[in-house]
């Protein structure tokens, strides 16, 4: 899992892959030995190879990949004019993700579709807890529970 939002052979970087993980999902179907070769080719270039089952790569990636980057279309879009030249970092970042390719996008969104509207029903709920505690000004809980689980904090 890695990538930006340039493409093209002038965008390479082979400095993305250094630790990433690499979803490898062998069927029954399968070549041992190829699937071993595979393995030995991602570490060779310095990822981590993991093997999972297909159900749960598309799960995962429309988690960490596919709905983050609806997230990011969906607070570009939300965003009015003249505040888009005014974020920091972090919409910075969001403004990043959200110029990924359409033509890539919406193939991945297709073919991935059931398990991306799982993940945006999560998200919606989270949307729906965080309003209800700002609404109650008691938002250190949840606040809280993400920090810890972004691997920052005690």
């Amino acid at each position: 899992m890695a990538g930006t939002e340039r493409q093209g052979g002038a965008a390479a970087d082979a400095a993305l892959l250094a630790g990433r993980p690499f979803l490898i999902t062998p069927t029954a179907r399968s070549d041992g030995a190829a699937v071993d070769a595979v393995r030995a080719l991602v570490r060779a270039l310095g990822m981590r190879p993991l093997l999972i089952d297909a159900d749960v790569h598309d799960a995962i990636v429309a988690q960490v990949s596919h709905v983050p980057y609806l997230l990011a279309v969906a607070a570009v879009n939300a965003a009015e004019d003249e505040a888009l030249g005014l974020g920091g970092p972090a919409f910075d970042g969001l403004r990043r993700v959200a110029g990924g390719p359409v033509e890539l996008w919406v193939e991945i969104c297709s073919q991935n579709r059931p398990a991306i509207l799982r993940g945006l029903g999560w998200v919606r709920h989270e949307l729906d807890r965080l309003e209800q505690a700002l609404r109650e000004d008691d938002l250190v809980g949840l606040l809280t529970t993400a920090r810890r689980r972004a691997g920052v904090g005690g």
